[in-house]
């Protein structure tokens, strides 16, 4: 999709930025700051050691590992806005920036509808919550429940195994930066491409 969007864009505007396009600049703390607060969203950085396979076979690993990993953040509805990766000198490094990296202790869990045999159990299972007891909402029995994780980093620290990442990525060497140390601690050329929307020929 990207190639074909540089194509129509080059016939527009033929440049030689097409084919030797200009380094990203990075930006400042500051600026990184100021972008993300004007989001209104955050960081997180997840980084595992390098594998030694080949850098074709490396790449798609990691991209694998990236989708794999921003779907399991959507699933529990932290919402990916974008995300980004790197491969360095020895570590795979992936970025998100997620409309939030905390969650309310509970959520509405929706039930079967009222006329149901199964709303029975339910019932019964949610009888005694220390939410609340069972309403009726749109036809539906419904319950404040508790989630079963608060914040991305717990999530993804109990969920990485099964989420499907990489074969040859090893999900125990996995670290986690929160918010401000993805910040601090990520590379800010990372941190401009995933902030700055702008193709390496716009630069």
């Amino acid at each position: 999709a990207e190639f074909v969007v540089a194509c129509r864009s080059y016939l527009k505007n033929p440049t030689k930025e097409f084919f030797f396009p200009r380094e990203r600049k990075p930006m400042s703390e500051e600026d990184i700051r100021k972008k993300i607060a004007l989001h209104g969203s955050k960081l997180i950085t997840v980084t595992f050691d390098k594998p030694e396979i080949n850098e074709d076979n490396l790449h798609s690993q990691v991209w694998k590992t990236q989708i794999a990993i921003a779907k399991k953040l959507d699933a529990f509805s932290f919402n990916v806005l974008r995300a980004v990766h790197e491969i360095t000198g020895d570590k795979v490094v992936t970025v998100f920036e997620v409309e939030r990296d905390q969650l309310s202790k509970t959520y509405k869990h929706i039930g079967p509808p009222v006329w149901v045999k199964s709303s029975e159990s339910f019932m019964m299972k949610w009888k005694d919550s220390e939410y609340g007891s069972p309403f009726i909402e749109d036809g539906h029995w419904t319950v404040i429940a508790e989630r079963q994780y608060f914040t991305a980093a717990e999530m993804l620290a109990d969920e990485i195994e099964i989420a499907g990442i990489g074969r040859e990525i090893d999900p125990k060497t996995m670290k986690i930066l929160d918010h401000d140390s993805a910040i601090e601690d990520t590379d800010p050329v990372l941190l401009s491409e995933l902030l700055d929307m702008k193709h390496r020929w716009e630069l």
